[in-house]
């Protein structure tokens, strides 16, 4: 009976010994797993989160840039149309002294022209300039050109190698009832003839958008989606931004700004807006070479990150939760049929060493 005792008991410590082990290697193992498993699931999820981030605003930017052009471009294709209408040549090349009917052929014109500004909402003013008569039609009235309060096309057209150009956003001054008012405005220069030389130039078309009006063809409702969006000339400066104190800035004294300038591709830069880490995405436009920028700042880009490697957290504490349970479950059930075993053959002896006792005594 003792020796029974004494032989339960040694297993139960080593048992217990066993257990304590078994369960710590265990549960470190696990430990190992699940950290790892889930540092390179977070590392990887965070991965496809930023690489879909920077597909899906390149994306959004290349559609919102495509709206626009096919805006501009249309605007072009409508000036085009206007240009090939027989009083365009009268107004160049005549005046009152050589055609009796010239105001007469001026009327349709300007009714052209204010038909034109009524059926596309995006046209702010049209001027058509005359070098041999040295003459501005607006959609208005006739200047002088030296009388006229607007020449800053003038120098672009002079030294225009292309049949158009769109230039940067630009400001005038407008004098309306002898109250000056300030214009932010995007213009369409086109040669007159079109396919003319610039040495065989005789006028122009100038056509002028509001900035305003092109800010809201850029960001509409997807500004609260992209973050801010503003657009960068040919020269380098922003020429559309919904933050009006931001026109006319140079790009170039940034860093970002100079890796954005300076590459011809799609593509996303980190730097600073206004001291606030941010990302910058960037296409550049087929049609005008425009520059479209997203700045979405980095506490933006962050919170799905957070949110991601939160979840990944409790998803990890939950499973060591339950793999230590299993594995106190699991050693227990590894060492009790062993035990009832060894109970079971000291069982068994103790009644044999009776039997054996009382047949001696008999």
């Amino acid at each position: 009976m003792g020796s029974q005792k004494g032989a339960i008991g040694v297993f139960s410590i080593a048992k217990g010994n066993i257990s304590k082990r078994t369960i710590i290697i265990f549960t470190f193992i696990f430990l190992v797993v699940i950290f790892m498993t889930t540092v390179f699931s977070y590392m990887s999820s965070t991965r496809r989160l930023k690489h879909g981030l920077n597909y899906s605003n390149i994306m959004l930017l290349k559609h919102i840039s495509k709206n626009v052009d096919m805006q501009l471009q249309e605007i072009d294709r409508q000036i085009v149309s206007l240009i090939n209408e027989p009083e365009i040549r009268i107004f160049m090349y005549e005046n009152y002294d050589n055609n009796p009917d010239y105001y007469v052929h001026m009327q349709k014109l300007l009714k052209k022209m204010n038909d034109l500004k009524f059926t596309n909402p995006n046209i702010y003013s049209i001027y058509l300039y005359s070098s041999s008569q040295e003459k501005i039609l607006t959609d208005i009235m006739s200047f002088k050109i030296d009388e006229f309060y607007d020449k800053g096309w003038l120098r672009t057209l002079n030294d225009l190698k292309k049949y158009y150009f769109w230039m940067d956003t630009r400001s005038i001054a407008e004098n309306f009832s002898n109250k000056i008012e300030r214009k932010n405005i995007i213009t369409l220069v086109r040669p007159y003839p079109i396919a003319s030389h610039p040495q065989n130039r005789d006028g122009a078309v100038i056509v002028n958008i509001n900035e305003n009006v092109f800010n809201n063809l850029i960001n509409g409702s997807e500004r609260q989606r992209l973050g801010e969006i503003f657009v960068v000339g040919n020269g380098g400066a922003v020429l559309s931004h919904y933050n009006k104190n931001r026109l006319y800035n140079q790009l170039d004294k940034e860093e970002w700004g100079n890796h954005i300038l300076s590459s011809n591709q799609d593509g996303q830069v980190n730097g600073k807006m206004e001291g606030i880490d941010s990302s910058f995405f960037y296409i550049t436009s087929p049609y005008t070479g425009w520059k479209y920028v997203s700045v979405i700042p980095h506490i933006q880009i962050n919170e799905p990150i957070i949110t991601i490697r939160n979840i990944f957290f409790l998803i990890a504490v939950c499973m060591f939760f339950i793999a230590v349970v299993m594995v106190i479950l699991a050693s227990r059930w590894t060492y009790e049929p062993v035990l009832r075993f060894i109970r079971t053959v000291s069982k068994t002896i103790n009644e044999s060493q009776i039997v054996s006792g009382k047949t001696q005594s008999v």
